[in-house]
């Protein structure tokens, strides 16, 4: 079993100083090994149909409306 957790937005409370509002967590967590190589395929095939390097790591709040 693998589980990955990532965040996204800022914990502090400085809203002031342009904190996000929002400190989101999410998680996946695969059972079978073969079914997370599907999906590393996957986002490799994507990043390069858009035209990115394989290292690319997507960042929602710097990418284009289009990404």
């Amino acid at each position: 079993m693998l589980v990955f957790i990532d965040d996204s937005g800022d914990p502090g409370f400085n809203f002031d100083k342009g904190y996000t509002i929002f400190f989101i967590i999410s998680c996946i967590i695969f059972s079978d090994d073969l079914e997370v190589e599907r999906v590393a395929v996957s986002i490799k095939e994507l990043k390069r149909a858009l035209k990115f390097p394989d290292n690319l790591e997507f960042k929602f709040n710097k990418s284009s409306k289009k990404t």
